[in-house]
């Protein structure tokens, strides 16, 4: 039988956030028909969900700003490999 206490214990989390201007984030909502209402109202939320004092115990921060999508998936990559050791 599996001993899964001992399981859970090895296993861990890598989690990684990908940081953004809210100038262009409100863009992009606006881009795909969200509301102005709408768009302005996840900007107010995300600043309190994203604020740095809730950000304890992210792996990683990226901003995703510098990249383009085909760098950011790279580095994205690059730290999920490096964070498994390989």
């Amino acid at each position: 039988m599996m001993n899964y206490k001992g399981y859970m214990k090895s296993l861990s989390i890598i989690s990684i956030f990908l940081s953004s201007d809210e100038q262009k984030r409100y863009e992009r909502m606006i881009n795909r028909k969200d509301s102005e209402e709408n768009a302005k109202k996840r900007i107010i939320n995300d600043r309190i969900t994203f604020a740095d004092a809730n950000l304890a115990g992210i792996s990683h921060v990226v901003d995703s700003d510098l990249y383009n999508i085909d760098e950011l998936t790279e580095v994205v990559y690059k730290l999920y490999m490096d964070s498994l050791g390989k």
